[in-house]
């Protein structure tokens, strides 16, 4: 409870016992008591409302039981009758003929007048029998919408128990594919520590970029590019095997393609050793 909520119980509560007792008594002044007196007070005033709607209810009755008599009466002596001079029977059959002109809403003693309401009467009980038919028509027709939405609810009833199982199994099978998904992934990672640590004895043992498989098929490339180079070149020196009789000549020609030969022989040869090795 805040403080301007405390001060303005405080001050109702006050204000209650004042009008109640026409001074406020004495008591301690504090969060419980004001709660309970303001709850008394609360509870106070509603009984208080309750007694002051029941006696005008009642002061309303008497009221209409005194003009009712009053109205009796008059009828009595319009028709030259007392109270005092009539029987247990004969008031009962004037009540009840005042029951009924009251129904009828008749202002007179006439017979027309009776026959009149009556008449009115009868055309309000053929409407309130209409009106109950048109009732019984809407209840009926409730009735059938009611069926109908009741076969629909069962409908999306059974409907969502179909949709619930379907969820409960594709939730087992994304649990079952996470669950996978999971393990693959550790899988993923201990493969590349290992990868990783195998790397590191590549390096640990000597191994060098060059011994690759990546490296190793392009250097095989190559050799067979420079194979391919050499072929020409071997068809060149055997055609210096027709050469002219000058020897001297033929001799230094072919002492340069000979050594051409041998160098590019020993760079294969080199290639060849250090593929095997």
């Amino acid at each position: 409870m805040s403080s301007q909520e405390f001060v303005d119980r405080h001050a109702e509560v006050t204000k209650w016992l004042t009008g109640l007792m026409g001074e406020a008594p004495s008591f301690e002044v504090n969060a419980q008591t004001i709660d309970i007196l303001h709850d008394v007070m609360i509870k106070s005033e509603l009984q208080a409302k309750r007694a002051r709607l029941l006696c005008a209810d009642m002061e309303q009755r008497e009221s209409e039981y005194t003009n009712e008599s009053k109205r009796l009466s008059g009828t009595l002596r319009q028709l030259g009758l007392n109270a005092e001079c009539l029987d247990s029977s004969s008031s009962i059959a004037l009540e009840s003929l005042a029951s009924v002109a009251d129904s009828a809403e008749i202002n007179d003693v006439h017979w027309s007048s009776f026959l009149v309401g009556l008449s009115h009467l009868s055309q309000a009980m053929e409407e309130s029998h209409l009106k109950q038919l048109r009732l019984k028509h809407q209840q009926d027709e409730m009735t059938r919408r009611t069926k109908q939405a009741l076969l629909q609810v069962n409908t999306l009833k059974q409907i969502h128990g179909r949709l619930s199982e379907r969820s409960a199994a594709e939730a087992s099978k994304t649990e079952t594919c996470v669950q996978e998904v999971a393990f693959y992934s550790g899988k993923a990672h201990e493969y590349q520590a290992q990868i990783q640590q195998l790397k590191a004895k590549l390096r640990d043992n000597g191994f060098q970029a060059d011994l690759e498989h990546q490296k190793l098929v392009q250097q095989a490339k190559d050799l067979d590019q420079r194979k391919e180079l050499l072929q020409p070149l071997k068809v060149k020196l055997n055609s210096y095997h027709s050469l002219p009789a000058d020897v001297h000549l033929a001799k230094i020609k072919l002492g340069q393609l000979q050594q051409e030969v041998d160098k590019l022989e020993q760079q294969l040869s080199a290639n060849i050793n250090l593929m095997n090795s």
